[in-house]
């Protein structure tokens, strides 16, 4: 996905479930979080630009990081990817990631660089 002309740095990735109406086949869109049959959507944005790099889309109970696997996005080993705890495990795709983590002693959530990368 790097290409030459662009110079991108970083990119973000998120989901978010959206409430649609009740589909004829009912336990594959039901959500057990929200209660109700959902779709989820994915974006993968350049940041700070935010330019709309990659949306996938699927059944409301896709994990987060299992949508972000489905989408095969190539990225580039330089580019920062920043994710939150819905993609941990994401690191072993793409060393050069961050998502947040909770310390033990606190309930602050931090971000966790992985140790691949450079400080």
């Amino acid at each position: 996905m790097h290409d030459g002309s662009l110079n991108l740095e970083v990119i973000v990735v998120d989901a978010s479930e959206q409430r649609i109406e009740r589909p004829k086949k009912q336990k594959r869109f039901y959500s057990g979080k929200k209660k109700c049959h959902t779709q989820k959507g994915q974006l993968v944005i350049t940041h700070p630009s935010k330019k709309i790099l990659c949306v996938q889309v699927a059944r409301g109970k896709t994990h987060d990081f299992a949508l972000f696997k489905g989408s095969r996005l190539p990225l580039a080993s330089d580019i920062e990817l920043l994710a939150d705890t819905g993609y941990q495990g994401v690191d072993k795709l793409h060393a050069n990631s961050q998502t947040p983590h909770k310390k033990a002693n606190s309930t602050r959530s931090h971000w966790s660089r992985n140790s691949k990368t450079k400080a």
